[in-house]
């Protein structure tokens, strides 16, 4: 009884957290786009763990200071815009880099430019809103049903930091929300790693070599706290992150090279134990799961790998049809996850849900949900717009 009473409490506190960040996210999206013309946005994006900005016609020149205020952290400028509405203006004292500084007022856009097309609300509204409900739900009720299942724990993971990969950061301003955030966002494909080794049953070769995956899973531990300690320095103190700026750069491209490298053992460990396992329902279920996150994952991987090759942030320089597509494609994963396990009972039949109308509600709703986000990205690919800088996060 008290094991399964800290099992549970664990649960509790992971659902809670997680509802609290995705709730505080999709209902600041929902107010704003109720008028996206009143809410401000941010004008410049800034480098992280610097005071530079990057793009627009002050590419490369350094912000000293807001409104007469010396800059001190990435939370102050974040906070001097949104205090602010779309139209007024901001005076900055920049610097160039040849050292000469100048001032330059800057007027705050509107959200109006982010949601001027479907696509752009259909993005956002899918990643903040639809996906968390799927995701969250998945990974709480698999565990909620078996607390002492390894496989429901590492599918709970994997979608709790699913929902925080894919979701915007609207709201996200408070200090334990932002943390959150970035603490869990970034491990997802190790989480879908350690789920392709011992989803259904542990993988052959995992049983041979136990240690193989901590190459990966410990190197990227120290990789994603590192990073997300350097962006949590600079949002409160640029001074005290400035120094780290290197290493900030060679963590972010680690992290996904690692990340390349455990989707590719996902991949490869559902791939083995679909042709090698001797129940045919369960090389049905792993197929459909194979093929499904093929379709799911193969965009962002393409865009990751262009990240590497140019060097430069995930999105950035990517047409912005193909970005849209990418991230409508990436929410199907869920889905796909919803449909193996509860329409195709790929786990215990107690996990399923029994009733026959609740069933069929479960089996048609994914269905419905898949077949609209396939058509939503076939025609936002050939009709949308992207508004955004540069595309997931703050430029590197």
């Amino acid at each position: 009884m008290p094991r399964a009473f800290v099992r549970y409490a664990i649960l509790a506190i992971l659902v809670v957290c997680a509802c609290w960040v995705r709730g505080s996210g999709a209902w600041t999206m929902l107010t704003v786009l109720r008028n996206p013309a009143a809410a401000p946005a941010i004008p410049l994006p800034i480098k992280g763990a610097t005071r530079t900005i990057a793009g627009t016609d002050l590419d490369g020149d350094q912000i000293l200071a807001i409104g007469g205020k010396p800059l001190s952290s990435a939370r102050q400028f974040d906070e001097a815009v949104y205090s602010r509405h779309p139209g007024d203006k901001i005076l900055l004292t920049l610097s160039r880099p040849d050292g000469s500084a100048f001032e330059r007022e800057i007027t705050i856009p509107s959200m109006a430019s982010k949601f001027q097309s479907f696509g752009a609300i259909a993005v956002d509204v899918a990643g903040d809103i639809l996906i968390p409900l799927v995701a969250l739900f998945l990974g709480a009720f698999a565990v909620a049903i078996r607390p002492t299942d390894r496989n429901a724990w590492i599918l709970l993971f994997l979608t709790v930091s699913f929902t925080e990969m894919v979701g915007g950061d609207f709201g996200l301003d408070s200090g334990f929300v932002a943390f959150w955030h970035n603490l869990w966002g970034g491990p997802w494909p190790f989480f879908m790693m350690l789920f392709g080794i011992y989803f259904p049953d542990r993988s052959a070769f995992d049983r041979k070599r136990p240690w193989a995956k901590y190459l990966v899973l410990i190197p990227c531990l120290f990789a994603e706290l590192a990073f997300v300690a350097i962006l949590l320095t600079w949002t409160y103190d640029i001074d005290a992150a400035l120094p780290f700026r290197p290493l900030f750069i060679k963590l972010y491209f680690l992290q996904i090279i690692f990340g390349m490298l455990a989707i590719s053992a996902y991949f490869a460990n559902i791939a083995m134990k679909a042709s090698m396992d001797p129940s045919a329902d369960s090389r049905r279920r792993l197929r459909i799961l194979q093929w499904g996150s093929s379709i799911s994952l193969t965009p962002i991987f393409m865009a990751a790998v262009y990240s590497l090759i140019r060097g430069n942030d995930l999105f950035y320089g990517v047409p912005a049809a193909a970005v849209v597509a990418a991230l409508l494609f990436l929410t199907l994963f869920p889905l796909v996850l919803a449909y193996v396990i509860v329409v195709e009972r790929a786990m215990d039949p107690r996990f399923v849900i029994r009733q026959s109308l609740q069933y069929g509600l479960v089996k048609g709703g994914l269905w419905v949900a898949r077949a609209l986000l396939i058509a939503l990205a076939v025609y936002l690919f050939t009709t949308a717009k992207w508004s955004g800088k540069n595309g997931l996060m703050e430029p590197i």
